[in-house]
């Protein structure tokens, strides 16, 4: 799917200046821009969907109006604020990489013609600079503790209650979406794309959005994970449903267990979050309970009542006093030594394992695979964890630098950053028995390690499944045996350890050609015709009887007259044989014409007198002997033979178009050569 884009430094509506892009999604693109006006970073987001009307760029429209009639209805400090603002203009947008090439009409870059568009599409929307929760969990070794996470879950409930008392849902309440301010050390709530009124369905949500890293698991119904499991209530959302993405968003943050990994879900699902991090106070463990409680008349029922509950949580120290739990409560951690690397570097905890874990990868998957992370985690009391890298170090046997990936994002390491080379794979127009293969370039721009498996939504698309590697390329084919004529599109999916990522492809399959078996009979019966009257004439250009009358062959050729007859018939079978191998894409038949070639031109030049001879019979029996017998064209029984072997050679070549209604084309192209032999021959014989 073609899409919008801008270059750096582009000047959004002449006031916004583009400085970079924070994230792009299926609908979407954020970039880090500044407020030229009022010299204040801002971030801007564009509806990129570039389609015709009435395609999937009216879908995408009306939900990305609807984000920004809520945003610009609500006004809270825990909210981002943000304005809708459509601009008119004319830009003329390649569609292969976005950008506007007004005024030329063609991409200087793709040489694809420009799309005209007239109005482009913007959400103005206040910069939130700071970490976002999930960033922040992983910067301290996958959690945060109680009295930080306290402020900012009342934050994030104050700015529940306030949508729900508006009759909105937010519908994807995560970690990633909950940014804070770099200044005040305040939680902001972010990204209402997918946002409703009360329990109206909403189309699709974007994969990736305020933010720079790609959206984990996100459909219509919220987060998978996050998001309460139920398919009716995923389908019908309301209040409750935030609540219970508010819930799972702190156990995620309070334990390192992520619900969008299957087995980190099923422990959460079967534990309190006490039982992974014992030092979480027992009424806030009580309240998180509630808040993902599977039947939703059990949850707080709205953002107010949440708030409320956190606000009775008096138990709960405040963010800058120290923790000092009663004697005996918590069980205590035993301190387990570092996990040394032969660089002397140790791992004393689990974020300073992450940390070598990408810093001697080789190394790091040495230690995996022997069972030693395995052994430390269990030291340090990670249970869970270590029970995750046993069963990696398992799957991904004979595999290392898949299940270290495997592990570390386990542990909560970043994603690796997946670039693709090509937004979209446009295979153009095939016939019905072509292929065309495209290669897919993927590059990993961050950490870790790329591995993942292709899947396409069509069987006409055919890859290999699996692949490996940090940077790659990916032969795509598409097959348009047996297809309709007709428009094809799908997706192309990459299912890898940077995530799920979609790359749309397009194709279109052209109905049989009548012009073609048409033209095929007539150019090689024309250039038969041709060859035969070079054949005839050639031998005698130095002769005493030049022209196109009868020539005197009644004795035998000189040496040199049959010469120049087998060369000439040499020169004809080269050029014949190149033009035929050059269609046929074979070089092995070029390389035949050596030896065959080389045969017939002496068999000719020995069977010179005979052959001519022969042809010239054949010709004054045929010809009517109504002009002086001297005068006609001697050539003619050789353009007929010439016409008529060449006529053959190209209904041979058009094979299946005899069984089709096309040979009704064939047979026009026969017509056709016999048409232009007679009028050549009568126009050369009057001239003569």
């Amino acid at each position: 799917m073609p899409q919008l884009k801008h270059r750096q430094n582009d000047r959004i509506q002449n006031r916004y200046e583009v400085r970079r892009l924070l994230g792009s999604g299926a609908f979407g693109a954020v970039y880090g821009c500044r407020d030229l006006e009022i010299d204040v970073p801002v971030a801007v987001k564009e509806l990129h969907v570039l389609d015709e009307e009435g395609g999937e760029r009216d879908a995408a429209l009306v939900q990305f109006r609807a984000e920004a009639t809520h945003l610009s209805k609500l006004r809270h400090p825990h909210i981002v604020s943000g304005h809708y603002e459509p601009h008119a203009g004319a830009w003329r947008i390649c569609p292969l990489c976005g950008l506007d090439f007004a005024p030329q009409t063609r991409c200087p870059d793709h040489n694809a013609a420009l799309i005209p568009i007239g109005s482009r599409h913007y959400l103005v929307m206040e910069y939130v600079s700071g970490l976002d929760l999930l960033q922040l969990g992983a910067q301290n070794g996958g959690a945060i503790s109680a009295q930080t996470a306290l402020p900012y879950a009342m934050q994030i409930a104050s700015a529940l209650g306030y949508i729900h008392a508006r009759g909105l849902v937010h519908r994807d309440i995560k970690p990633e979406n909950i940014r804070l301010r770099a200044d005040a050390d305040e939680a902001v709530l972010l990204d209402f794309g997918i946002a409703t009124l009360g329990t109206v369905e909403a189309e699709n949500g974007e994969s990736n959005r305020y933010g720079t890293r790609v959206q984990r698991h996100t459909t219509g119904g919220g987060t998978v994970g996050y998001a309460p499991e139920a398919a009716l209530e995923r389908q019908n959302p309301d209040a409750r449903s935030d609540i219970h993405a508010f819930g799972m968003t702190f156990f995620h943050l309070l334990t390192g267990k992520d619900p969008t990994l299957p087995g980190d879900l099923r422990a959460m699902r079967t534990h309190t979050p006490r039982d992974f991090a014992p030092e979480i106070p027992a009424a806030l463990d009580q309240l998180l309970v509630d808040c993902t409680h599977i039947e939703a008349a059990r949850r707080p029922q709205n953002g107010a009542e949440l708030l409320k509950r956190l606000e009775n949580l008096n138990a709960i120290p405040t963010k800058n006093e120290a923790v000092a739990p009663p004697p005996g409560e918590f069980p205590q951690k035993m301190k387990a030594p570092p996990l040394y690397f032969r660089s002397g570097e140790g791992a004393r905890t689990l974020a300073g394992l992450l940390e070598l874990l990408d810093k001697y990868p080789a190394e790091a998957a040495q230690k995996l695979f022997s069972g030693e992370i395995e052994t430390w985690l269990r030291a340090q009391n990670e249970t869970e964890l270590a029970r995750s890298a046993g069963e990696n170090s398992v799957r991904y046997r004979g595999r290392p630098r898949q299940g270290l990936e495997a592990f570390a994002q386990a542990a909560g390491a970043e994603l690796p950053s997946l670039d693709i080379g090509a937004q979209s794979l446009d295979f153009g127009s095939l016939n019905p028995t072509a292929q065309k293969t495209l290669d897919l370039h993927l590059q990993n721009r961050g950490r870790g390690h790329l591995f993942g498996l292709v899947r396409a939504s069509h069987p006409a698309i055919s890859s290999f499944g699996e692949w490996d590697g940090n940077k790659i390329k990916i032969p795509v084919t598409f097959d348009a045996n047996r297809l309709s004529p007709g428009k094809y599109s799908g997706e192309i999916t990459l299912d890898s350890s940077a995530g799920e990522r979609i790359v749309p492809f397009s194709a279109r399959v052209s109905g049989p050609s009548w012009a073609a078996p048409f033209l095929t009979v007539l150019i090689y019966g024309v250039l038969a015709m041709l060859a035969g009257a070079v054949l005839r004439t050639a031998p005698f250009s130095q002769s005493a009887n030049p022209g196109f009358g009868w020539l005197d062959a009644s004795s035998s050729l000189t040496f040199k007259q049959s010469t120049s007859f087998g060369l000439t018939l040499g020169a004809v079978l080269f050029v014949w044989t190149t033009l035929e191998s050059i269609a046929r894409r074979s070089c092995a038949l070029w390389l035949s014409m050596g030896f065959f070639g080389t045969m017939a031109i002496i068999a000719a030049a020995i069977f010179a007198t005979d052959l001519i001879v022969a042809g010239d019979a054949q010709m004054r029996s045929i010809l009517p002997h109504t002009f002086n017998d001297s005068r006609e064209f001697a050539a003619g029984a050789w353009m007929l033979g010439g016409a008529t072997l060449g006529a053959v050679l190209g209904t041979l070549r058009r094979t299946r178009d005899l069984f089709s209604a096309r040979i009704v084309a064939i047979a026009l192209g026969w017509v056709a050569v016999f048409g232009l032999f007679y009028f050549t021959i009568a126009g050369l014989s009057a001239a003569l």
